[in-house]
């Protein structure tokens, strides 16, 4: 059943929001006459000439209540409460956005004027947005640390319940046979909900457990039958008037891509600039070390399957793929990944720069022109994407990146199966403290040089 509890933290959104909104103005109109939004910049006019705070009151208390409309408009307070995602923190910026027209448009189209000060405004808006992020931030702890676990009646066959994943947050109280159920389970239990897998030729008996579920007051979600056939993100939609499951590939939204792009752009930039130096000393020590050129070039399929060259350092003699095929069965990996140890066709130097993952560094200009992304699955050979079972290529559906988590969980000492178990989670679980975990993990594990072929 919904909770009352459910209803209650997630009305809290509304109050920290109307409170973020006030502290806003009140942090921007004590701020202004200290500083103004660029430095070293003198005050368009007297800070005396600000309108005294009893304006204020009634204008920052009505502006608040406007933002609320705007954010609600926005399905920010909507159910099942969610305080903070990426697409939520979209939401917050575009709401911010529509806010400061409004507030324009009030002092333009209804007062006849211009509003009392631009600087403050801005810093308004700025503080506004910080305090709403902060605030959802808390609700969001708040909530994980004291929610209680969700008790759930788990109805389906023995195969189901061997494959039900572990979900944090939810206990499973009781695992019932369909050949079990009866009018005494549902007298007898008192949780929140029941899951039911649906199977084929179940409408009766599922008529018969609905019933029992409204009389009780019992939430009942229903698995579909063939949700094991799916992989990638799932989100319940009415589609005209019929309700669907859409499956995605990734939980990533538009927002998701856009920070995660402009990241990649600026990182790989200033990455660029900086170690351009240590390239040219890197490609000298190549040189010196074995013939061939510095850069070596190999076709990988990067995302929706398209094929780009990606650049490493040359590691390699440059008879290696002539001498792959007589090491195929060698590989120290089950799976499609050719992988060995001790690989005789590395170069001294190729080691090193092995051991500290160094050749991977001119896949920064792949980086920087949208082909990979710095965080990401690895990238893919044309023959061992031949050899990807169905599910493993979903893939398929993000850039493959320099690291990743696979990367940083053991790299090449993985199976294929861990491999591409640890980059399916990714896709699934991306967020911006996972990938700051993942780059902070990649320092640490590129210092000890382990996993390495």
């Amino acid at each position: 059943m919904t909770r009352k509890s459910e209803f209650w933290r997630g009305a809290l959104r509304i109050p920290t929001d109307f409170l973020s909104a006030l502290l806003g103005w009140l942090f921007a109109y004590y701020l202004r006459p200290w500083t103004d939004l660029i430095p070293n910049v003198q005050f368009a006019f007297p800070v005396a000439n600000l309108p005294h705070f009893s304006f204020f009151i009634p204008f920052i208390v009505y502006s608040a209540l406007g933002l609320l409309f705007i954010f609600s408009s926005l399905g920010l307070y909507s159910y099942p409460k969610r305080f903070l995602s990426i697409d939520i923190f979209g939401k917050i910026l575009w709401g911010i956005i529509l806010w400061a027209f409004c507030i324009l448009a009030y002092f333009q189209l209804i007062r006849h004027e211009p509003i009392f000060s631009r600087i403050m405004f801005v810093h308004a808006l700025l503080f506004a947005v910080i305090f709403s992020v902060f605030f959802r931030f808390l609700l969001k702890w708040h909530d994980e640390k004291t929610t209680p676990p969700l008790t759930v009646l788990l109805i389906g066959n023995p195969e189901h319940f061997g494959t039900f994943p572990k979900i944090p947050g939810i206990h499973i109280a009781q695992k019932i046979q369909y050949s079990e159920v009866s009018s005494e389970i549902f007298q007898k239990f008192s949780g929140d909900e029941v899951l039911f897998f649906e199977k084929g030729g179940t409408s009766d008996f599922l008529r018969l457990v609905r019933q029992k579920c409204a009389e009780k007051g019992f939430s009942l979600r229903i698995i579909p039958r063939y949700a094991s056939e799916f992989w990638g993100h799932a989100e319940f939609e009415i589609f005209g008037s019929i309700p669907t499951i859409r499956f995605s590939p990734t939980a990533f939204s538009p927002w998701w891509d856009f920070g995660k792009r402009l990241f990649d752009i600026i990182f790989s930039t200033i990455a660029i600039v900086l170690l351009f130096p240590f390239f040219l000393l890197i490609a000298f020590l190549i040189k010196m070390d074995s013939v061939g050129p510095v850069l070596y070039v190999s076709a990988r399929i990067g995302r929706n399957g398209v094929a780009f060259p990606l650049w490493k350092f040359r590691s390699m003699r440059m008879d290696a793929e002539k001498e792959k095929e007589k090491l195929l069965n060698t590989s120290h990996r089950e799976g499609p990944l050719f992988k060995i140890k001790n690989d005789p066709r590395v170069t001294r130097m190729g080691k090193f720069l092995r051991r500290f993952s160094i050749d991977e560094l001119p896949q920064l200009w792949n980086v920087l022109k949208g082909e990979m992304s710095l965080i990401g699955p690895r990238p893919h050979l044309p023959e061992e994407l031949e050899k990807y079972e169905p599910e493993h290529r979903r893939v398929l559906a993000c850039k493959p990146g320099i690291t990743g988590l696979a990367q940083v969980s053991g790299r090449s000492d993985l199976s294929f199966r861990e491999e591409i178990f640890f980059d399916l989670f990714y896709l699934q679980n991306a967020s911006v403290l996972l990938d700051a975990k993942i780059f902070l993990k990649t320092v640490i594990v590129l210092l000890h040089g382990r996993g390495a072929d």
